[in-house]
């Protein structure tokens, strides 16, 4: 009997100490379970906050670039704003004094006012008086009463034309009419209504007729304001010769940029002048009641006699 209670005991024993090992094996595999899903969480929860944080990183990083790129990108105002300045001066300046040329209704730029050519036209013509003083014929010359008739006539068809074309400019001053003791032939007229002829001019003019193809060439020039737009031309031209001799101090760009501006921008407006006071010549001395078709004769014993072989050594040819 003892032994039997024994041996029942001792596998009790046994039994219970499988049974408490089990279930420490259990509640350690649990614990284990437990920590490796702790440690699972953890280790996610660190790659999401660690992705979250580089993308904040990367938001902030390229909005910094954003900036930096426009900050780069935008010219300053203290350069834009002078250069938008002078760009829209320059159109101003451009578009506002263009106005179209009389008869031809050639559009060019002026940029001095009837008043300042009449101004230095009285100047120049004090000037050439101080320079012919000795050779001015007086009034009462032959010379003299022929131009002041054939100017007078001129003078009222002008005054015509301006009235039927707008965009001619005559002057209100009174005409002078100075002729000039001088081997030279020329004639010019000077804003202001100041009419010079040089008697050279009378080898090639024969008669009245002649004579205000001449004189009506000259004072086309005055209606249609050739000389205003020919200083104007030259005001410009000189700024930027003097530009570019500030940029190039030898003198070499200034001195290309003469050339060029003398071949493709006095010459052709030189001709453009020329024409136009051919064509308004005309008119003034068919409405002076003059032969027009004495300017081609005229025109042609000048250039006949100045492309000769006696004309080209001993005489110049006329400088109007």
């Amino acid at each position: 009997t003892n032994r039997v209670a024994s041996r029942e005991l001792s596998q009790g024993l046994k039994k219970l100490q499988i049974k408490k090992q089990a279930s420490s094996l259990q509640f350690g595999s649990r614990r284990v379970a437990a920590s490796v899903a702790v440690a699972s969480s953890s280790k996610k929860g660190g790659c999401v906050g660690s992705y979250l944080s580089n993308q904040r990183r990367s938001i902030k990083s390229s909005s910094r670039a954003g900036d930096g790129g426009g900050t780069t990108s935008t010219i300053p105002t203290y350069i834009w704003l002078p250069i938008l300045g002078a760009t829209g001066g320059i159109t101003y300046g451009y578009v506002a004094f263009l106005e179209p040329a009389p008869f031809t209704h050639r559009t060019r730029w002026i940029a001095t006012t009837p008043e300042q050519e009449a101004q230095m036209g009285d100047r120049e013509y004090h000037r050439m008086l101080q320079q012919f003083q000795g050779d001015i014929l007086p009034s009462d010359h032959t010379a003299c009463r022929t131009v002041r008739r054939v100017g007078e006539r001129l003078r009222m068809a002008s005054r015509t034309f301006a009235e039927s074309n707008p965009t001619a400019r005559l002057s209100t001053a009174p005409h002078t009419f100075t002729v000039v003791r001088s081997e030279q032939a020329n004639a010019f007229v000077l804003p202001n209504n100041h009419v010079f002829v040089l008697t050279g001019l009378f080898r090639y003019v024969k008669n009245e007729d002649e004579l205000v193809a001449v004189l009506g060439h000259e004072m086309a020039h005055n209606l249609a304001r050739h000389a205003g737009e020919k200083i104007s031309g030259n005001l410009v031209l000189g700024m930027l010769g003097r530009l570019l001799y500030f940029l190039d101090g030898s003198g070499v760009l200034s001195l290309f940029f003469s050339q060029f501006g003398a071949l493709f921008h006095e010459l052709p407006n030189s001709r453009e002048a020329e024409c136009e006071a051919d064509h308004i010549g005309i008119h003034l001395a068919a409405e002076a009641c003059y032969d027009p078709r004495a300017a081609k004769r005229v025109f042609a014993s000048m250039k006949e006699e100045a492309t000769s072989e006696k004309g080209t050594s001993q005489r110049r040819p006329p400088e109007f």
